[in-house]
């Protein structure tokens, strides 16, 4: 069976599902480069029915691998190995999802990590085979795979070492081989735009079956939490996610006599925060901030934005950003945004129909810049 993720009605969840419905395993293997803790949530149950026969190998130094993740598959008593190349331009990269008992054997060799993308919403490709162990064939093709993942745990003892505590995920996490979850990274990017207006590709229509993701379990804390402060300036720190991109927050009119208001409202967005106090006190408390000469009880400042959209930095911009103090206001009763941000000279960037319904992320990388991604 070919699995074709994204654009069929596949999805490598449910083919995981049959792999480990094999009766009476005798040996399961799990082998991929990435591991989140929405991913491993997923399969979390069948891993801890099958724990004394489970073996997980998975890649760190990666960049996405997470604390979460490793400690969810911690929980489940299966053996834990972890892969370190040492090296990031040399990673851990193969998918191999295996069980057999004494007369079968499923395998999926392809694309998919252990992650919520791998196993549900990204476009993936993998094969799903199912045969007898009574072809010696077969047989031999199991036992070969099973072999040549134990020699990679058995033969680079330095590389490929057991997980079995959870002191040596916190180690793991400090030494910055694997990820906290709990702080989003700045975007990454794949390169830069001196044509803004060109780039306008909308998100490709999925067909993607989505399943119900598991809550968080505590555990690993946030930066701050674990004793580093909360803004690190060599580090671009998370500080707000947009609810999804309206009209009004890109500037792009609703009809042709419809004015434009040039600003974005700072909402409350997917953040758990007081919007109306947020922006100002934590935020961009660091700003220069002035009265505004036009609304009394208002105030300005200025802050450097680095653009990226759809992983393109469009540069830096020196942008607006404003406050209004004021809470004898009918919109500060209501509950309303008292900060926002002039998009000024950016405005033909940004006022994009294929914008629509994205995400706006807020980064600070220091006391007087700030990064915008939109994906």
């Amino acid at each position: 069976m070919i699995i074709l993720q994204g654009v069929t009605h596949d999805n490598h969840f449910e083919a995981i599902k049959e792999v480990f419905a094999i009766e009476e395993p005798e040996r399961v293997i799990i082998s991929v480069a990435f591991a989140n803790e929405a991913g491993v949530a997923l399969v979390e149950e069948w891993l801890s029915n099958l724990n004394s026969v489970t073996r997980l190998i998975i890649g760190i130094r990666n960049g996405i691998t997470s604390a979460q993740a490793l400690r969810r598959c911690l929980i489940t008593d299966c053996e834990l190995f972890v892969v370190d190349t040492g090296s990031r331009s040399t990673i851990f990269h193969p998918k191999v999802y295996f069980a057999r008992n004494s007369a079968r054997a499923h395998l999926i060799i392809g694309s998919a990590n252990l992650t919520y993308g791998g196993l549900v919403s990204n476009i993936e490709a993998s094969i799903l085979l199912t045969f007898p162990l009574d072809n010696e064939d077969h047989r031999q093709l199991a036992d070969e795979l099973e072999r040549k993942l134990d020699q990679l745990v058995e033969n680079f003892a330095e590389h490929v070492v057991r997980v079995d505590e959870d002191d040596m995920i916190e180690n793991l996490l400090n030494d910055g081989r694997i990820t906290d979850e709990a702080v989003k990274p700045p975007p990454m990017l794949t390169g830069f735009s001196s044509r803004p207006t060109t780039n306008r590709i909308p998100r490709m229509p999925l067909n993607v079956r989505h399943v119900a993701r598991v809550q968080r379990r505590p555990g690993t804390s946030s930066d701050e939490e674990r004793g580093y402060p909360a803004t690190n300036v060599n580090r671009p720190t998370l500080v707000w996610q947009s609810s999804r991109l309206t009209r009004r927050d890109l500037n792009i009119p609703t009809s042709p006599n419809t004015a434009p208001t040039g600003s974005m409202l700072f909402k409350k967005g997917a953040s758990d925060i007081a919007h109306q106090i947020y922006f100002r006190q934590q935020v961009f408390d660091k700003l220069d901030w002035r009265p505004d000469p036009r609304t009394q009880g208002k105030e300005l400042a200025e802050a450097v934005f680095q653009i990226i959209i759809g992983m393109i930095d469009f540069g830096e911009y020196n942008l607006t950003v404003t406050h209004d103090t004021r809470t004898n206001t009918r919109s500060f009763e209501q509950s309303q945004p008292m900060s926002a941000l002039r998009w000024g000279e950016i405005k033909p960037i940004i006022a994009r129909e294929d914008l629509l319904g994205r995400t706006l992320y807020l980064y600070r990388a220091g006391e007087h810049n700030f990064i915008i991604e939109i994906d």
